[in-house]
């Protein structure tokens, strides 16, 4: 078993680089789903 970290993604603005931040400290894959936000912070 290969536990990840599913972060659902919503218009959070700028907290997402700090959870994700803080979830790459644990060596963990991250997956972000993203339900149509307006956020600009997924933008790449």
């Amino acid at each position: 078993m290969h536990p990840i970290a599913l972060i659902p993604h919503y218009n959070h603005g700028g907290t997402l680089a700090a959870v994700t931040a803080a979830l790459r400290a644990l060596d963990l894959p991250v997956l972000i789903v993203d339900d149509g936000s307006s956020a600009a912070d997924l933008a790449a």
